[in-house]
């Protein structure tokens, strides 16, 4: 992804940023009336911590802390014969670099100059944005307290996602945000230096504000440092403890007494679901030891309920038993199909005498499933009104320890839990319906630690190593359910990888569903960082280099379930299925039937897929003078093609390979048809074990400049080419490129005569001859109508076909 030259004028009340390391710098030079002041001592004390970091003026009167945390600071500088110059209270915010110029006065060490801060120091740097603290977190009104949708608050950043989900439950859409137009979930997410993003550039976990120090949104970045994004940066810091003890507690409520009717629910003279909002949380942080060690602990969570209405369309007591003879639409017999004699090629359906089923025919599977729906209020309608209960909760912990002035570690551990029901409409809450299709629940949890250390070997030099691992469990549980109990073919209830309630579509009856809807699919997103950076003062160039090394992954289980059926009015159609009657068929006729128009049944092998990502860069910034900085950086970056652990996935396409699966035909000249073409499965043959082509030449230069015309108006101006991360991925796509070890099995509807429903598979048994097994478990054998596959590992050679046709 290309970011073109951009020049902008801004105000010096733009906040500068830079790279993806949260810690910022200040750099200066050290005058006299005559001159620069070479060898001049300079001390930066950390106002919470006592942290001391000390250097001395280079030949030229430069100096520079590198690698500073966020946080409030004083500046001394002394030298003899010169009177003692001092700065308290200089706030550094998270990705500020400033500069900072120290007047010195001839007098003695023992006579000071006190300098009151007024205003920002001069910027050092190309790159703008907007820094959110923690006290504008607490002063603006946010629905969800989630950090990163807060940001739409400032200028050029967007939230496209929808408006409902801002909640820190809410990963996917918190991750639609657009940055200075960029594209959506193309962004950057660190928190305390370690991205928390995962295989699919979403942020897995959502700080509370009392776990926030600041934030800073990086729109237009030029240093070498920044990488794996065309968007922008979301750098936030985590609060630290001082030697002053903090602390908070809130507690926010939105009566459900406020809250207006569902218009559902008001037009059905229903009453809403109770709605209730309540969030708790709090904060502790400060010395553990004075001056040593320090910690800050945080808490938040929420209850929410929510209502959800419909009106579900569900079938009379009259029609579940067969009868539709006040329904006003003719059933028609599907085993009475036959050929026309009249018409060559059409068909003829006799109806079902009185228009009822008889109950010999009714499937008794499907009276089984009957209970579980329940009845309508009115004709053929029910108002429902569902209650969705909401629970999330988070903890951060961080503890940051001074070993010496010199060397500093943190480390941050943050959990993060939810639940989060569907809307459940039939029944509930008076009691558990594993058959609605609402019922189940999404199940996240995340985990995350970053640690942080700096070394500062000598005055001009600082050294800093981070490791950060996140893991986020994405888990689609469907509600316990013995499908024993509903009659099932023992064969088959024998081969379903899961047994849970059956996933059961009527066209026009339900609300979001008819009976069942869910089947379990378990994802964890994992994620490694380990960086290292060092900066060095060179006279007016501050060099910089640095690598990172990551892992971004998903560990993906479609566990399936009883399969998925649907059904239309296909097989009750008539009197001709060819032109049937537009007053004929109905769904649930075929459901009590029990003949499917489609179906299917998926079985999963577990996939580890995963990309691995390298970087390096070089950057030198150079104060050309007092007024004008320039930077010039390289970066390299290397992303690998997506890789599975056991190579259970589809690398690429082979077109010359025989086809596997034969047929009997000719081609307009009367040659025998041929089919070529198969899969290259990874590691096989010689096939690559990643998928894709990745370029290994990606380089991304970076140059720009920043100069003060005046106190209160800096020009920037930046040249960067930058290398997006894979866009528009979804979690679905990850298991696509993994045929043979995700099988999907579907259902044979009918045989040679489409109208007529297949003699020996039916809702009871829907997959009599078995379904596809993926590979690296067992073999599996699908047999349908004209012959039989059987599929083996493709990638051990032994895979054999027999000729198949429909």
């Amino acid at each position: 992804m290309f970011k073109g030259i951009l020049l902008a004028l801004v105000t010096i009340t733009a906040a500068p940023l830079a790279a993806q390391n949260f810690e910022g710098s200040i750099r200066g030079v050290v005058r006299d009336e005559d001159g620069v002041v070479r060898g001049a001592a300079v001390q930066l004390t950390d106002d919470d911590t006592g942290l001391i970091r000390r250097t001395r003026t280079t030949r030229g009167g430069e100096y520079e802390f590198a690698d500073v945390r966020p946080g409030s600071y004083a500046i001394r500088v002394t030298m003899d014969g010169y009177k003692t110059w001092e700065r308290s209270h200089l706030r550094l915010g998270t990705q500020a670099f400033v500069t900072l110029d120290v007047p010195l006065e001839v007098g003695s060490l023992q006579e000071s100059v006190a300098v009151t801060a007024d205003g920002a120091p001069p910027a050092s740097t190309a790159s703008v944005g907007t820094l959110i603290d923690a006290r504008s977190l607490d002063a603006w009104p946010s629905a969800g307290r989630n950090v990163f949708v807060t940001a739409a608050a400032t200028p050029m950043v967007m939230a496209t996602g929808d408006s409902r989900f801002v909640r820190q439950q809410d990963q996917s859409n918190s991750s639609l945000i657009s940055l200075g137009g960029g594209p959506r979930r193309d962004n950057a997410y660190v928190l305390d230096g370690v991205p928390i993003v995962d295989i699919l550039n979403r942020a897995t976990f959502i700080p509370s504000f009392e776990a926030v120090e600041e934030m800073r949104v990086q729109i237009s970045d030029y240093d070498a440092e920044i990488g794996r994004t065309s968007g922008g940066v979301f750098n936030t810091t985590a609060r630290s403890g001082s030697n002053v003890w903090h602390g908070s507690a809130l507690y926010q409520d939105r009566p459900s007494a406020a809250q207006a009717q569902s218009y559902f629910a008001a037009r059905n003279d229903l009453p809403s679901a109770d709605g209730y909002y309540h969030l708790a949380g709090g904060s502790l942080g400060g010395p553990l030891v004075h001056n040593r060690a320090f910690f800050w602990a945080s808490s938040e969570g929420y209850r929410s309920s929510t209502s959800r209405s419909t009106v579900l369309v569900l079938p009379t007591a009259a029609e579940r038993r067969g009868d539709f003879s006040q329904a006003g639409t003719t059933l028609y017999d599907p085993l009475t199909t036959r050929a026309d004699p009249g018409r060559p090629g059409q068909f003829l359906r006799d109806p079902f005498p009185n228009n009822q089923i008889p109950s010999s025919r009714l499937n008794p599977v499907a009276i089984a499933l009957l209970p579980y729906l329940p009845l309508p209020t009115s004709g053929t309608s029910r108002p429902a009104v569902a209650d969705l209960v909401d629970a999330a909760n988070q903890i951060t912990g961080k503890l940051t320890q001074r070993w010496t002035d010199r060397i500093v570690t943190s480390a941050l551990f943050a959990w993060y839990g939810s639940t989060e029901p569907d809307a459940r409409f039939y029944g509930q809450p008076v009691f558990t319906n594993a058959a609605d299709p609402g019922e189940g629940a999404l199940v996240r949890r995340n985990h995350m630690l970053a640690l942080n250390a700096t070394w500062t070997p000598t005055d001009r030099t600082v050294v800093e190593a981070r490791y950060g691992l996140n893991s986020f469990l994405d888990d689609n549980r469907p509600a316990s359910f013995d499908p024993g109990q509903l009659g099932f073919a023992p064969a088959f209830l024998a081969r379903v990888p899961q047994t849970t309630f059956p996933s059961i579509g009527v066209a026009g009856y339900g609300g979001n569903g008819f009976l069942g809807d869910r089947s379990q699919q378990t994802a964890t997103y994992y994620s490694q960082t380990l960086s290292a950076n060092v900066s060095t003062l060179l006279g007016r160039h501050t060099l910089k280099t640095g690598g990172e090394a990551r892992v971004n992954g998903v560990r993906f289980l479609n566990l399936g379930g009883m399969g998925s059926y649907n059904f239309d009015r296909a097989f009750t159609l008539g009197p001709d299925p060819n032109q049937p009657s537009a007053s004929s068929g109905d769904a649930f006729a075929d459901f009590l039937l029990g003949v499917p128009s489609a179906g299917n049944i998926s079985v999963s092998s577990p996939i580890d897929a995963y990309l691995d990502y390298w970087s390096g860069f070089v950057q030198d910034d150079v104060r050309v003078s007092s007024r004008l900085t320039i930077s010039a950086g390289l970066r390299y970056e290397l992303e690998t093609g997506l890789r599975e652990r056991n190579d259970r996935m589809a690398v690429g396409w082979a077109p010359g390979d025989p086809f596997p699966i034969e047929v009997n035909g000719t081609r307009p000249d009367g040659a025998p048809l041929v089919l070529t073409g198969g899969l290259r499965y990874a590691g096989v043959d010689g096939a690559p074990t990643h998928q894709g082509d990745p370029r290994h030449a990606q380089f991304a230069p970076r140059l720009s400049a920043a100069y003060a015309a005046s106190d209160r108006t800096t020009l920037r101006g930046g040249y960067g080419l930058f290398w997006a991360p894979p866009q528009g991925i979804s979690a679905d796509e990850y298991g696509s490129g993994t045929p043979g070890y995700n099988q999907s099995t579907s259902y044979v509807a009918a045989g040679a005569n489409p109208f007529l429903p297949c003699a020996t598979c039916s809702l009871s048994d829907p997959f009599p001859a078995g379904f596809a097994a993926p590979a690296g478990n067992s073999a599996g054998r699908l047999t349908g109508v004209g012959g039989t596959i059987e599929f083996v590992d493709p990638r051990s050679h032994a895979a054999h076909f027999h000729r198949y046709s429909i």
